[in-house]
Order: C-alpha cells, then sequence, then structure tokens
C-alpha cells in the first residue's frame, strides 16, 4: 500500500515539474470533477506533487476499513517521515514525496 503511494506522490510530483506557475507561484490542478456540470474543479497547489489525502485515496487503495483517518495517521507516522512530507497551506494538508 505504502509503494504504491510513493509510486503516485512520484509520478504527481513529475507531471507537476513540467506545469507552468501562475503569477502567484502556484500551480492549478484540474480535477475530474465539475461544479454543477460545468466547471472543473480546480486545486492550487504550491509545490510539485502536493496531494491531499483525498486525491491519494482517490488513486490509491488502502486495506483499512475508515481509510482517511487511518491513512492520515498513517503518513504522520515516524517511519514514514524521511520519504513523506507534509505541509499546510490553502487551509488544507498536503502530501508530496521527497526528493
Amino acid at each position: 500500500m505504502i509503494e504504491n503511494i510513493k509510486k503516485y506522490l512520484d509520478f504527481e510530483k513529475f507531471l507537476d515539474g513540467k506545469q507552468k506557475r501562475d503569477s502567484f507561484g502556484m500551480i492549478e490542478l484540474k480535477g475530474d470533477e465539475f461544479i454543477d456540470g460545468a466547471v472543473p474543479v480546480i486545486d492550487r497547489i504550491l509545490n510539485p506533487g502536493d496531494r491531499t489525502i483525498d486525491m491519494i485515496l482517490e488513486h490509491c487503495e488502502t486495506h483499512y476499513s475508515n481509510p482517511r483517518p487511518s491513512l492520515v495517521a498513517t503518513l504522520k507516522q515516524e517511519w514514514n517521515r524521511d520519504w513523506c512530507e507534509i505541509s499546510r497551506y490553502n487551509g488544507k494538508t498536503y502530501y508530496r514525496i521527497k526528493k
């Protein structure tokens, strides 16, 4: 499970590295979801590879019965600090792979 999350975050960091930043230095992520069926959901991230827990769960399977709080707790554990960076901005918590 953790290896799949690492691969996902590494790939997303690679893709974000190819994106242009806006005038505020943010990278725009266009989601698959649409608001009112017309406007795509756009999230602005500060660092390439930043993803919310919901984005991670959308792409990676877990074995947890309560995936969201369990994965948050797992990623915050000391043994994941060598590869997982956690930052908070825009009122959200973001996770990215260290490189």
